[in-house]
């Protein structure tokens, strides 16, 4: 039996709405259930969790090079790549999860959570920008490199 084409109209509008709906609003909107933390503190919480502090920390953690310095020049293998997805994806989903047990059992512990990780990690991230310019190579340059000498230095004092 020959396959049926696909309605994609459902598909379209999904897209639309996300789109439709990605404002300012989106970063400043009160979390359901707690006066002092926003949609955005828990995006923030979640991306520190899930991607900054996995396996994207071991690739930054690696050497800057002036030859990764074009915007041609390839930073990541898709080996990387693919590991960085599958391991975000997992985690996120352990998240996601646990999210779903605490708001169900325990709501003040996910809002205990959230704060920690607020405290610990993100305290000092954006919490209603949507984007930001990267600096040009040479500031990129100088920021990773006095990073590492003070690094050096301290490590040998």
């Amino acid at each position: 039996m020959p396959k049926q084409p696909r309605n994609h109209e459902p598909t379209i509008g999904i897209f639309d709405l996300l789109e439709r709906t990605d404002t300012d609003e989106a970063q400043t909107t009160p979390l359901r259930g707690h006066p002092d933390l926003t949609l955005r503190d828990e995006a923030n919480a979640i991306t520190a969790r899930v991607f900054r502090n996995g396996f994207l920390e071991d690739l930054h953690a690696g050497q800057w090079s002036p030859v990764l310095s074009g915007p041609g020049g390839s930073r990541i293998t898709d080996a990387e790549m693919k590991k960085l997805m599958i391991e975000t994806s997992a985690r996120l989903a352990h998240w996601l999860y646990l999210r779903e047990l605490l708001l169900d059992e325990r709501p003040d512990a996910y809002f205990q959570l959230l704060s920690t990780m607020r405290r610990m990690f993100t305290h000092r991230w954006e919490r209603r920008a949507r984007t930001c310019d990267l600096p040009g190579a040479e500031t990129r340059q100088a920021t990773v490199c006095s990073c590492h000498a003070s690094l050096s230095s301290t490590a040998s004092s």
